[in-house]
C-alpha cells in the first residue's frame, strides 16, 4: 500500500505516494523525473 512521502528538493516542496519498498533514489528519478540523481556505492 503506497504511503504520502514528502520531500523538499532544492527548495521546491513535493508530496507523492509510494510503496515502502521503494527507494528514495526511485521516487527521485522516476516520480519527480529527476534522471541526474546517482547512486553511490563505496
Amino acid at each position: 500500500m503506497a504511503k504520502p512521502v514528502n520531500l523538499n528538493v532544492n527548495g521546491v516542496r513535493h508530496s507523492v505516494h509510494a510503496d515502502p519498498p521503494r527507494t528514495v533514489l526511485s521516487v527521485l528519478r522516476d516520480d519527480l523525473r529527476l534522471t541526474g540523481t546517482l547512486l553511490l556505492i563505496r
